[in-house]
């Protein structure tokens, strides 16, 4: 998704100002992603081995890697030697990918689909409604919202991890209702993913380590959670940050917004290279 907004001055102890990518425009699609789609800047690798078709990562802010000069979907294509294409965009969510007919088209000729875990939250759903294309930017309430949340004046909500984090210090009982609506309807929302793409799909958690399950806007997603919304036959894998190590995780572009570094990069795109080939052998196989 977007940007991080919370501040850990010990992560990122200096400000950077690289400037952000603009990202490759392609026909048919109002979003810029980070590309490139398809082909390597390196020779084969010990993944590429027998591997058939691609792999194409879909995501929002973390794959696409505004302000890193190498996202980890590069880096990984770089180890890997696999065919590889980043259709990571800055700030989308579920409702920009979903509907995106380029990522539509992309997805059904590759070979694996590995797919960022955004928040439910990061679409339009039965209780409000988000940007088309920004979706961290909230648009509307609807009304099974307005009557959890009767007392809330939502004129005053631009963004929805705002509106989310305010709902809980409103009502907990009321927000943790809405959290189980809205992962009812993001499982929902998944399931039509996977029939839409007709391809295997891997999901990718790039888990800040200090959210309450995927997000800033306390979406209240655990691998537990995952078990119940019966999501355990899709591969996950899980990454974490490195807050003690000597190289900062997060870096502040600009403003208070936070994006994860070129060494959380760099982890991600290590995971991946153990992780994959067995995930590309059972899609293989299937």
């Amino acid at each position: 998704m977007c940007g991080l907004r919370w501040v850990i001055m010990s992560v990122f102890p200096q400000r950077v100002s690289p400037p952000r990518e603009a990202g490759l425009s392609l026909r048919g699609s109002a979003l810029r992603f980070r590309g490139p789609l398809g082909g390597v800047e390196a020779s084969p690798g010990p993944l590429a081995q027998g591997a058939r078709g691609s792999v194409l990562f879909i995501g929002g802010s973390e794959t696409f890697g505004g302000y890193v000069a190498r996202p980890f979907v590069q880096r990984f294509a770089h180890q890997s030697g696999l065919e590889t294409g980043n259709l990571g965009a800055f700030c989308a969510g579920w409702e920009a990918l979903g509907r995106d007919p380029v990522v539509l088209k992309y997805a059904r000729t590759a070979g694996l689909i590995v797919l960022q875990l955004m928040g439910p939250q990061y679409r339009t759903n039965p209780y409000f409604q988000v940007h088309p294309r920004r979706n961290d930017r909230f648009v509307a309430p609807y009304a099974p919202l307005r009557q959890l949340f009767p007392q809330v004046d939502f004129t005053r909500f631009s963004f929805v991890g705002h509106l989310m984090r305010s709902l809980q210090q409103q009502d907990v009982y009321a927000h943790r209702r809405l959290q189980r609506g809205l992962q009812q309807a993001w499982r929902q929302h998944i399931a039509g993913l996977a029939r839409l793409y007709r391809t295997p799909i891997a999901f990718l958690w790039v888990d800040h380590g200090m959210d309450p399950g995927l997000g800033e806007a306390v979406a209240g997603l655990t691998q537990h959670r995952l078990a119940e919304l019966d999501l355990t036959d899709v591969p996950l894998l899980q990454v974490q940050p490195d807050l003690l190590g000597q190289r900062p995780m997060f870096i502040r572009p600009e403003g208070q917004i936070t994006v994860i570094s070129g060494a959380y990069h760099q982890k991600v795109a290590d995971a991946l290279a153990q992780w994959l080939p067995s995930v590309l052998a059972d899609a293989r196989l299937n």
